[in-house]
């Protein structure tokens, strides 16, 4: 054999014996990854369970948390109605004293032009277990919303998930209907 046969084969055997010390130490890196990767799992899991229970525990909060938001926004709802309803001169019967009344009283009227017509009866309605188209027209006279009977009537016609209507005798009586 020739000296670089010779050296050749040495070499490929060095190289193998390198390749295969390399092989075994990535092999054991492996292992030791797929140990990592196995005690990352059983975190996981144990965090996972923890966070459940915790969503668990806070969900009746959230949920109140949504209510009492909803709950507020119905109240909001409520004032800007109500207001809209009673009007800038029952609100304001005196000449304005301050910008900020100023502001408050195109506020108000701003609500009052928005303000539907059948938004305005249900309002009245809330006060009053029933009452006849001629009461409601009455109540609107008296809060500056004039209105006719026959627009009444078209109004509450055009709502019948909102409104009640009973015949008595030749008389109309208008409720709100109960929400389920």
């Amino acid at each position: 054999m020739t000296t670089a046969t010779v050296s050749k084969s040495e070499a490929n055997i060095f190289l193998d014996k390198l390749a295969s010390l390399l092989y075994c130490a990535s092999g054991m890196r492996a292992t030791e990854f797929l140990r990592q990767m196995e005690h990352r799992l059983k975190h996981d899991e144990g965090e996972l369970l923890r966070l459940g229970k915790q969503l668990a525990d806070l969900s009746s909060s959230y949920h109140k948390y949504l209510d009492t938001q909803r709950q507020m926004e119905e109240h909001d709802r409520s004032i800007e109605k109500l207001t809209a309803v009673i009007g800038p001169q029952i609100m304001f019967p005196h000449e304005p004293e301050s910008p900020e009344e100023v502001d408050e009283i195109s506020n108000v009227e701003s609500l009052r032009r928005d303000l539907e017509l059948w938004e305005a009866i249900e309002q009245y309605l809330r006060f009053v277990p029933e009452a006849k188209i001629r009461d409601i027209t009455r109540f609107l006279d008296l809060v500056d919303i004039g209105s006719t009977r026959q627009a009444v009537e078209a109004a509450i016609n055009s709502r019948p998930k909102v409104f009640s209507v009973r015949k008595r005798k030749r008389e109309k009586f208008v409720s709100l209907k109960v929400k389920k």
